[in-house]
């Protein structure tokens, strides 16, 4: 993958994650990864009244406030998700 594609990758990341923010609706939390640590993913759930819960990443320099329990949470989805995927490919269905 060269250095385009993956700049083109994260700007197809953000314009899905407007999507996804805007069937959102205020006052619920939106749980992520790193990978979706940036200003406008933040600045759109915060006009939309969501609180983005999403770890710094290390080289963010204006940190935000995460909840660890929170980030566990969302990884045991994330992990049940993919064993269910597994299962699905492996067994042929």
């Amino acid at each position: 993958m060269g250095r385009g594609s993956g700049t083109l990758r994260a700007i197809d990341d953000a314009c899905e994650a407007d999507a996804l923010i805007e069937t959102i609706p205020a006052g619920a939390t939106l749980p992520g990864d790193k990978g979706y640590d940036s200003n406008a993913i933040r600045e759109t759930a915060a006009a939309r009244g969501v609180w983005a819960k999403i770890p710094n990443r290390s080289n963010r320099k204006q940190r935000f406030g995460f909840s660890p329990w929170l980030y566990r949470q969302r990884n045991l989805v994330e992990r049940f998700f993919n064993q269910i995927k597994q299962f699905t490919y492996g067994s042929g269905i």
